[in-house]
C-alpha cells in the first residue's frame, strides 16, 4: 500500500507508486557516501592519529592479534567483551597483513556506503518517495561524527550497521501473511538481532520492539496465538542464534556464554553517585602489567574480590555490579532521576561528547573534510522530529508498521544509551534513523515550497511545533553540562607525535594538555616521558614526580623518574623510585630490570641475577622478549663470568633492535662507576638522596 494520495498530491513521475523503484537514489546515495569517504581515508591515513591506538581500541587490536595468531585470549578478555569486532580486524590482520589497520579501516568505510545505501532504501519504502531516498542517504553520508568513527578502531560502525541493516529486514516483515517464507523472514531478523547483540548486549533490549510492531501491524482480526505467532518466531531466531554462537565461542573464550559481561559494572559507572552521565569514570585506578588488560575490567574483578575475599566467575562480577546500581538508587533515588534526565537531555544536546578522542577536536585541528561536512545533530535531530509526525499522518498502514519499527528500535536504543552513558560514540546508531526521518521532513518542505503537497495546515504546524520545541531544549544548556576540555585530545596527540618522533609538537600538546588540566596525572606522566625523550632531565623529574603522587598505584611513573633521578645522578633516589615501581607493579617487569642493572653495576650480582630472573619469567608469561631484559640477562652473563650465555643474550638483543642494544651497551659502559655509589655493605639499598 502506498500513502494516501488524498494527502499526497505528488505524481506518479515524482516516484509516489506502489511498485516504487529506488535503484537510482540508492545509487546516488552511494556515490555520495563513496565521494566523500575515499578522500578521508586518505586523509586519515596520513595523519598523526593513524596508528595510535587509544584505549578500547588497544584492547580490541590486542584481542585480533591473538585470535588471528590462535593465542589464547582468556587473560586479556575473560568474557568481558564481545568477539565479534575483534573478529573482524582479525581477518582483516590475516588478509592484509602490514596493511592490516588500512585495510580495516577501507572496510569499516565500506560498512559505512552499505549503512548509507539501506538509509536510502528504508526512507523511500517509509514515505514512498525517490526524493525521500535520496535526501536520506546523502545526510547520512556528509554526516560528520558517524564518518570519524570509521576511522577508529572500535565497534560503532560495525554496531550501526548491524542495528541499520535490523530496521531494514525487521521493516519488510509482515504480519498479514502469516505463512512458512514470512515467519522465516521474521526468524532472520531476530537471528540478525542476536548478532547485533554480540557486537553490544544491549541490543537485546530491542526484543521489546518486536510485540509493539506486531500490535502495529496486525490486521484487527487476528486469532489469539496466530496473532503473536510473528514476534514469537524473532524471539525463538534470536535464542537459536545465541546459542550457535556461544558454542562456537566456547573452545575460545572457555565456557559457554550467551553473552559478554562488561554491562553490570558499566551500568554502576553510568549511574553512581558522582557520575556527570558522559564519561565513565573508576572509583579508583586499576593497574596491570606489560600485557595491556581493560581497566575497567580488572576494577571490576578487583572490588568484587576485595568484598567478597574470592575471585569471581564474570556472571558473579556482573551481578555484583548490578546490585551495587540498585543499592545506588535506593539510597539517593531522586539523585539517580535527576542523573537520568540529564543524560536524556544529553542525548539531545547538539554537542558531541568525546570518549577516547574527540570529534570536535580532530575536526577542528586534524582533519579540512570532517570540518566542512554539513550535516550535524543541531538541526538534524529537530527536522526528525517534524518528519517523524509528517511520516504518521501521511503514511498508510504498511508505511505506518515501518515507522513503528523505526521508532521503537531508535527509542529502544536511546534508553540503553541513557541507562549507560551519553558519549558520542555512543548515539551513532541514532544518526541514520535520525537522517531517513528528517528526510521525509525536507521532502515535505520541498513539496510546500513547489506548492504541491496536500499536507494540511494543522499538520504542518503541529510538525513545525515539534521541529522548533526539539530545537529550542537541545539549544538551552539547562542542566548547566560542561564539557570535559581538551586536555585529553591533546594528551593523545602528544601520545601520536611521540611515536612518530616528533618531539617538539608531543612536548607542546603535553604542556597544552597539562594547563587545561594541570592535576591530570596522565598529561603529567606524558610531559615527563617527552622530557625524558629530550633529554630534558629537569623537566621530566618534575613532571614524572606530580605524576607518580597523584597515580600512586601505578608503576609507570615511578620507573620513569628513576630514570630520570639516575640520568641526573641522583643513584640511591632513582633506585628507590624502581624499588617502589616495583612494589606497586610487581607484574611491570622494566622497573625489575632497571633496578636489576643498577645493581649489577653496583657489583650486587644475585640480587640483579633475582631481578633479572623474575623480568624474564614475566615477559615469557606475556609471550614477548624485550631488549632491555635480554641486554641486562647479556649483561649479567658478561659480569658473572657465563660468556658463552651473554653472547647468546647479546645475539638475540641485536636481532630485536640493534641501535636500541648498542645504546644501552653505551650507557651500561658509561656507568660502571656507580659500583662505588652502592655498595655491598649497604646490601644493594641505596641511601635516599633529595630529589
Amino acid at each position: 500500500m502506498t500513502c494516501d494520495p488524498s494527502r499526497n498530491a505528488s505524481s506518479p513521475a515524482s516516484g509516489s507508486t506502489s511498485d516504487l523503484s529506488l535503484a537510482r537514489p540508492l545509487l546516488w546515495s552511494a556515490a555520495a557516501a563513496v565521494a566523500v569517504r575515499l578522500p578521508y581515508l586518505l586523509e586519515a591515513v596520513g595523519s598523526v592519529f593513524f596508528g595510535v591506538l587509544i584505549l578500547d581500541e588497544v584492547f580490541y587490536d590486542l584481542v585480533a592479534m591473538r585470535l588471528a595468531t590462535g593465542e589464547p585470549i582468556t587473560d586479556v578478555n575473560p568474557g568481558f567483551r564481545s568477539l565479534l569486532y575483534p573478529a573482524l580486524v582479525a581477518t582483516c590482520r590475516w588478509l592484509g597483513g602490514e596493511y592490516w589497520l588500512f585495510l580495516t579501516l577501507a572496510a569499516q568505510h565500506a560498512l559505512g556506503v552499505a549503512t548509507s545505501v539501506l538509509v536510502a532504501f528504508y526512507a523511500g519504502k517509509l514515505f514512498q518517495r525517490r526524493t525521500a531516498a535520496l535526501f536520506a542517504g546523502v545526510l547520512y553520508s556528509l554526516a560528520g561524527p558517524p564518518l570519524f568513527y570509521e576511522s577508529r578502531l572500535l565497534i560503532t560502525t560495525l554496531f550501526t550497521f548491524l542495528v541499520v541493516a535490523l530496521l531494514v529486514v525487521l521493516g519488510g516483515c509482515s504480519t498479514h501473511a502469516i505463512n512458512a517464507a514470512g515467519l522465516r523472514r521474521w526468524a532472520a531478523a531476530g537471528a540478525l538481532l542476536a548478532v547485533a547483540a554480540q557486537a553490544r548486549p544491549n541490543a537485546l533490549v530491542y526484543l521489546l520492539a518486536l510485540p509493539l510492531v506486531v500490535s502495529v501491524g496486525s490486521p484487527r482480526r487476528t486469532g489469539r496465538w496466530r496473532g503473536h505467532l510473528p514476534w514469537l518466531t524473532a524471539v525463538a531466531g534470536c535464542l537459536a542464534a545465541l546459542v550457535a554462537i556461544a558454542t562456537l565461542q566456547t573452545p575460545i573464550v572457555g565456557d559457554f556464554r550467551l553473552l559478554p559481561t562488561a554491562g553490570g559494572v558499566n551500568l554502576y559507572l553510568g549511574n553512581e553517585r558522582g557520575a556527570d552521565g558522559m564519561v565513565p569514570r573508576q572509583d579508583r585506578h586499576a593497574v596491570y602489567g606489560d600485557v595491556y588488560r581493560d581497566s575497567v575490567q580488572l576494577f571490576a574483578a578487583e572490588e568484587f574480590e576485595r568484598e567478597k575475599g574470592r575471585n569471581g566467575t564474570p556472571r558473579e562480577v556482573s551481578r555484583y555490579w548490578v546490585a551495587r546500581t540498585a543499592s545506588e538508587f535506593a539510597a539517593d533515588p531522586l539523585g539517580r532521576l535527576a542523573l537520568l534526565g540529564r543524560k536524556a537531555w544529553l542525548l539531545i544536546w547538539p554537542a558531541e561528547v568525546p570518549n577516547n578522542l574527540g570529534f570536535e577536536f580532530v575536526a577542528a585541528h586534524e582533519s579540512e573534510i570532517l570540518g566542512w561536512l554539513p550535516v550535524r545533530w543541531i538541526w538534524l535531530l529537530p527536522l526528525a522530529t517534524a518528519g517523524a509526525w509528517i511520516a504518521y499522518r501521511r503514511c498508510s498502514d504498511r508505511e505506518r508498521f515501518r515507522l513503528a519499527c523505526l521508532v521503537s528500535l531508535g527509542g529502544l536504543h536511546a534508553l540503553t544509551v541513557i541507562a549507560f552513558f551519553v558519549a558520542g560514540r555512543f548515539r551513532i546508531p541514532l544518526w541514520p534513523l535520525v537522517s531517513i526521518l528528517a528526510a521525509g521532513a525536507l521532502v515535505t518542505l520541498l513539496d510546500a515550497l513547489r506548492r504541491r503537497s496536500g499536507f494540511g495546515r494543522r499538520d504542518g504546524l503541529i510538525a513545525i511545533g515539534l521541529c522548533l520545541a526539539t530545537f529550542v531544549v537541545g539549544q538551552v544548556n539547562w542542566p548547566g553540562v560542561r564539557l570535559p576540555t581538551h586536555a585529553r585530545d591533546h594528551f593523545y596527540r602528544s601520545v601520536a607525535r611521540y611515536q612518530v618522533g616528533d618531539l617538539d609538537g608531543s612536548l607542546a600538546d603535553a604542556q597544552r594538555a597539562v594547563e587545561l588540566e594541570p592535576g591530570n596525572p596522565q598529561a603529567l606522566f606524558q610531559l615527563g616521558t617527552v622530557a625524558l625523550a629530550r633529554e630534558d632531565w629537569t623537566l621530566a623529574e618534575t613532571a614524572l614526580f606530580e605524576a607518580s603522587t597523584r597515580l600512586h598505584v601505578e608503576p609507570r611513573p615511578f620507573n620513569n623518574l628513576g630514570i630520570a633521578l639516575e640520568r641526573q645522578g641522583h643513584h640511591g633516589d632513582a633506585y628507590a623510585s624502581y624499588l617502589r615501581s616495583i612494589e606497586v607493579g610487581p607484574d611491570f617487569s622494566p622497573a625489575w630490570v632497571n633496578a636489576a642493572l643498577l645493581e649489577l653495576r653496583a657489583g650486587r650480582i644475585d640480587l640483579a641475577a633475582q631481578k633479572i630472573a623474575r623480568a624474564e619469567k614475566l615477559e615469557r608469561d606475556a609471550g614477548h622478549r624485550t631488549v632491555y631484559t635480554l641486554a641486562a640477562r647479556a649483561f649479567l652473563g658478561r659480569d658473572s663470568g657465563h660468556d658463552e650465555a651473554a653472547k647468546r643474550a647479546w645475539a638475540e638483543a641485536e636481532a630485536l633492535d640493534s641501535e636500541l642494544a648498542r645504546k644501552l651497551l653505551q650507557d651500561n659502559a658509561l656507568r660502571l662507576e656507580l659500583r662505588t655509589e652502592i655498595g655491598a655493605d649497604q646490601g644493594g639499598r641505596p641511601a635516599s638522596e633529595s630529589p
